[in-house]
């Protein structure tokens, strides 16, 4: 983590300050080619690698990644709920920048 100055003043010249860090979304594959892989998350498509990945892969699976590195598979109902809860949370603060 890291601590930054946000943009906003607080008062009497205090300013708010912003933590950072990273948050590893679950992300859907949707292609396999050998130890690379499409995923897609809210609709937006990256390739990723496989490498690390403890377990293997399926078309359908979800998983995080880190750095363009699938970490972890995640079980499907898990994932649903993170995303549905992650998507909560930029409808209800659309003012914010999360990334």
């Amino acid at each position: 983590m890291r601590l930054r100055p946000s943009l906003r003043e607080h008062g009497a010249g205090q300013y708010l300050y912003n933590i950072s860090m990273c948050l590893a979304i679950p992300s859907r594959i949707v292609k396999i080619d050998n130890l690379l892989a499409t995923v897609d998350v809210y609709g937006a498509r990256r390739d990723i690698n496989l490498m690390l990945l403890p377990e293997e892969a399926a078309a359908g699976d979800y998983v995080l990644v880190h750095a363009g590195f699938a970490i972890q598979k995640v079980e499907h109902e898990i994932a649903e709920e993170s995303l549905k809860l992650i998507r909560e949370t930029f409808e209800k603060h659309p003012e914010e920048s999360f990334f």
